[in-house]
């Protein structure tokens, strides 16, 4: 479910959900950098097309390709970090 990061105010309510972390399951976490990153027409990202680099054996090389197709060239508008988690 979508809501605000962790850690940002006091107010803010979610809905506590539980998944299953299996062996060969991933993670990406990211901070806004990814989600605004725009092209030329000023159009977000589709994080939904992260899947399949995600899959691959090298992903975080592949999320950073995709974001670079996407954005072709064009500066990002806020800094970008990534860190990955796998279940081993």
């Amino acid at each position: 479910p979508h809501g605000l990061p962790l850690g940002t105010g006091l107010f803010a309510s979610f809905t506590a959900t539980e998944v299953h972390w299996e062996p060969g399951d991933r993670i990406l976490l990211y901070t806004d950098g990814l989600s605004e990153a725009r092209d030329a027409r000023g159009e977000f990202l589709d994080l939904s097309t992260l899947a399949n680099p995600l899959s691959e054996p090298q992903p975080l090389d592949g999320v950073l390709a995709a974001v670079r197709r996407h954005t072709r060239g064009n500066a990002l508008g806020d800094d970008l970090a990534l860190v990955l988690l796998e279940h081993a």
